[in-house]
């Protein structure tokens, strides 16, 4: 709080907590909150939704880009980061992927942040693969970079 950070949030859905972000940690002037979300509804729809965020009075703070975190994530600058959110998909695959492109992105002492850890899964809705094995095998692939902060239903760890 109080300092010019860089947040990304993965996977926005409506927005609350992209304005959760700026009001509680990205509280800078020069603080920036970023969404991506494939927002794969009509520009109408999109438009309501997402119009609570558009009339924040630090709106101008918020960038929202629509599209696939894996071919967002590449473009966006290395270590220019300080907190990134994944909270995009249940999806171990898209987890893992999200994970390690994130990593890269995060500033020295950046914090992760994946949700999702402890999802028991939906039996009407089976996946490929649930979100905690996929952090796990990214804890362990990227662990001599990695001081896990909290581990509960969401997860974090500090990029050293």
């Amino acid at each position: 709080m109080g300092r010019p950070v860089s947040i990304l949030e993965i996977g926005s859905w409506e927005g609350r907590s992209l304005l959760w972000w700026l009001d509680n940690v990205a509280t800078h002037s020069r603080a920036t909150v970023t969404s991506i979300d494939p927002q794969r509804w009509g520009a109408a729809t999109y438009r309501k939704m997402f119009r609570h965020v558009s009339e924040h009075p630090r709106a101008q703070q918020i960038t929202l880009i629509r599209g696939l975190s894996r071919h967002e994530l590449p473009r966006l600058p290395e270590q220019s980061l300080d907190l990134i959110y994944v909270v995009g998909s249940h999806e171990g695959r898209d987890v893992l992927l999200d994970a390690c492109l994130s990593f890269h992105l995060l500033t020295s002492g950046g914090i992760l942040l994946l949700d999702d850890y402890k999802w028991p899964g939906d039996p009407d809705h089976p996946l490929d693969g649930l979100p905690g094995p996929a952090i796990d095998a990214f804890a362990v692939i990227f662990g001599s970079q990695l001081e896990e902060l909290r581990r509960g239903y969401q997860i974090a760890f500090r990029r050293r």
